[in-house]
C-alpha cells in the first residue's frame, strides 16, 4: 500500500515510517502540514495518515478540509497522541470529521497497534 505519512515529532514519524516500510508498504514521509496538502493533492495515495496537532498555522482538520476539495476518495488516519490524554478532543474531532468520506480519528496507540498487528487496511475495509 503507498502511504503519505505526515508527523512534524520526527522522533515518532521516523521510526513509524520505517516500521510501516518493514511491513511492506511504500511510504512517503513529511513533517508539516504544506507539503502533506501538496503532495496529497500532486500524487496519488492508498492512504494517508496525518498527526492532528502540527505546529505552523494548519491543524489536521483543516488540512483533512484542504485534502477533501481535490482529492475526495484517499482514505485518512487523522490521528493524536493528545486523543489519548484529553478524550474530549478526540469526541469533538470525531464529529467534526464525519461529514468528510472515508476519514478514521484514532490515537497513534491504536495506528501503531493496527500495523503491527497487520489490520491498517481493516480501518478502511481496504483488503
Amino acid at each position: 500500500m503507498k502511504i503519505l505519512l505526515a508527523d512534524d515529532n520526527e522522533k515518532y514519524g521516523k521510526p513509524f515510517s520505517e516500521i510501516l516500510r518493514n511491513k511492506g508498504h511504500e511510504v512517503e514521509y513529511v513533517t508539516n502540514k504544506f507539503k502533506l496538502i501538496e503532495y496529497a493533492r500532486e500524487r496519488v495515495y492508498d492512504l494517508i495518515i496525518t498527526d492532528y496537532n502540527m505546529p505552523r498555522g494548519i491543524e489536521g482538520l483543516e488540512a483533512v478540509v484542504e485534502i477533501r476539495k481535490s482529492d475526495a476518495d484517499t482514505p485518512i488516519i487523522l490521528c493524536s497522541e493528545k486523543f489519548e490524554d484529553i478524550p474530549q478532543i478526540f469526541v469533538d474531532v470525531q464529529k467534526a470529521v464525519e461529514k468528510y468520506p472515508n476519514v478514521r480519528v484514532l490515537t497513534k496507540t491504536e495506528v501503531r497497534s493496527r500495523v503491527n498487528s497487520g489490520e491498517l487496511e481493516q480501518v478502511f475495509s481496504l483488503e
